[in-house]
């Protein structure tokens, strides 16, 4: 009986693994928020923090007569008015959202599905990402969850835009596809897609998107060589027209005369110390948090957590012994054949 429930898992554990995965989601989404966030009506606990900000652009937005650019919200500042990306509404969502507003109940959030969905999505390109790799059973949902449970997506719940970090993963899937399997252009359409989409959710993701879709380019036509030159510029083009023509109409930048509203000084004050990969700014129960420069820097939190802190050194004292053992192999066989 345990061999044939041993061989069914073996055989489907990507799909038992992501089910798995999303009932602990489940459970942690109540103990941190309350599964009452992921109701699309339920809009009081988004009366705090940046979640407010974001809110109230998709409010305001949704009730904003269509016009171009498409993002525009002119009674939001009045009378600077402002852009549904610019409140950081994940503007992606906002638009599909506002398509249907029509129909949808007068009091609508879709940012804790968002959030949820963030999570699974992070879930499905690791175990995607796992099973390239032959990473698979135990061992692949054991690396899902330390992953898909990090502190630093956690914390970034409060910027619900920049939870997307299934984009980084899926970007790196797909750049380690095999090049026999998928056409050239396949895998830059890939890229190019992760890079479009990522540049409409938060224009953080374009930035790295571009460098995926960089490294997959020079990839294909330096290592692989299965794509010219000029055809790889030629997609590279394309993808970075299509994302600049897709803000405009949106309206992340225009050629009028806008207001400028930037604080003046803010360069490096939400700056990023050298200490954040271990320091828990009292996140966790292990280890204490270090001091940091200003408050300011609780925006540089990356905190790996005890889980990834543990394994890293595991990984590299492993992988040295391995080193070092097939070195003395080697240099065993040597020594008979002589």
């Amino acid at each position: 009986m345990l061999t044939k429930i041993n061989k069914v898992y073996s055989d489907k554990s990507a799909t038992i693994n992501l089910f798995i995965v999303i009932l602990s989601l489940l459970v942690l989404y109540q103990y941190r928020y309350g599964l009452g966030m992921l109701i699309p009506t339920n809009d009081a606990w988004l009366m705090k923090h940046d979640w407010a900000t974001h809110y109230l652009g998709w409010f305001f937005y949704r009730n904003e007569p269509w016009g171009f650019p498409i993002g525009d919200i002119s009674n939001y500042l009045y009378p600077v008015g402002t852009n549904v990306g610019f409140t950081d509404s994940i503007p992606l969502a906002s638009i599909f959202f506002k398509i249907f507003s029509p129909v949808l109940p007068d009091e609508f959030q879709f940012i804790g599905m968002w959030l949820f969905m963030c999570h699974v999505l992070l879930a499905y390109s690791l175990i995607k990402l796992f099973e390239l790799f032959s990473v698979k059973g135990m061992i692949q949902l054991i690396g899902a969850l330390i992953i898909v449970f990090n502190p630093v997506l956690l914390h970034r719940s409060i910027h619900p835009a920049l939870c997307s970090h299934w984009l980084i993963i899926g970007s790196i899937w797909v750049y380690f596809l095999d090049p026999k399997k998928y056409t050239p252009l396949r895998l830059l359409t890939y890229q190019g897609i992760f890079f479009i989409v990522g540049g409409l959710i938060n224009p953080y993701f374009s930035i790295i998107g571009a460098g995926f879709f960089a490294a997959t380019a020079w990839r294909i036509w330096q290592f692989d060589k299965t794509l010219s030159f000029g055809k790889t510029v030629f997609a590279g083009a394309i993808a970075f027209i299509t994302l600049v023509v897709s803000w405009y109409i949106v309206g992340f930048f225009s050629f009028n005369n806008p207001a400028d509203l930037g604080v003046s000084g803010a360069y490096g004050l939400y700056a990023f110390n050298l200490n954040s990969l271990y320091n828990s700014g009292g996140w966790s129960s292990f280890f204490s948090g270090f001091p940091m420069v200003s408050w300011h820097q609780y925006e540089s939190f990356m905190y790996l957590g005890v889980g990834m802190i543990v394994l890293i050194p595991g990984i590299l004292f492993f992988e040295t012994i391995k080193f070092i053992r097939s070195k003395i192999s080697s240099e065993t066989k040597t020594s008979k054949n002589r």
